[in-house]
């Protein structure tokens, strides 16, 4: 069994893989970590990556974690001339709501709350567009298990 870490992870990707953005058939790819840039004919796609961890010890022989986690949505520029940034803040509207949807994932986690947010654009092959959101999801676990609580 992975840890709640991963199992929470898992569950935000699960979450937010059905967003669709703007003249797209179909949802926004949905990865985690790229460690390879994305495929040159995509055109959107959602990173959900975790940053950092802070734990602290509660006195039940229990721990309560606080995992840092970003959310990106990228798009590709040319696709939709002067709607394109409206495009990028509808779709990562829809991530963020269908990632707040059920704010315990299912029961893994305590809670999600919402962070900082950026905008930055990435010049490569393509020049692309992203908004990024930081979000803290507060969970427990045992203390001598990573697995359960």
């Amino acid at each position: 069994m992975t840890s709640r870490r991963e199992q929470i992870m898992q569950a935000a990707v699960t979450a937010v893989s059905g967003v669709t953005g703007a003249g797209l058939d179909g949802h926004i790819p949905v990865d985690r970590d790229p460690v390879a840039p994305a495929p040159r004919d995509a055109n959107w796609l959602i990173v959900i990556e975790w940053q950092r961890e802070t734990v602290d010890p509660l006195t039940n022989d229990e721990c309560e974690c606080t995992l840092q986690v970003q959310m990106s949505v990228m798009m590709r520029t040319g696709l939709l001339g002067d709607d394109e940034r409206a495009a990028l803040d509808t779709a990562m509207s829809a991530a963020h709501r269908a990632l707040m949807l059920d704010r315990t994932l299912g029961g893994l986690c305590q809670d999600i709350l919402r962070r900082a947010a950026g905008r930055n654009t990435q010049h490569a092959d393509a020049v692309v567009n992203e908004i990024s959101h930081g979000y803290e999801i507060v969970y427990r676990h045992s203390a001598g298990d990573l697995e359960t609580l």
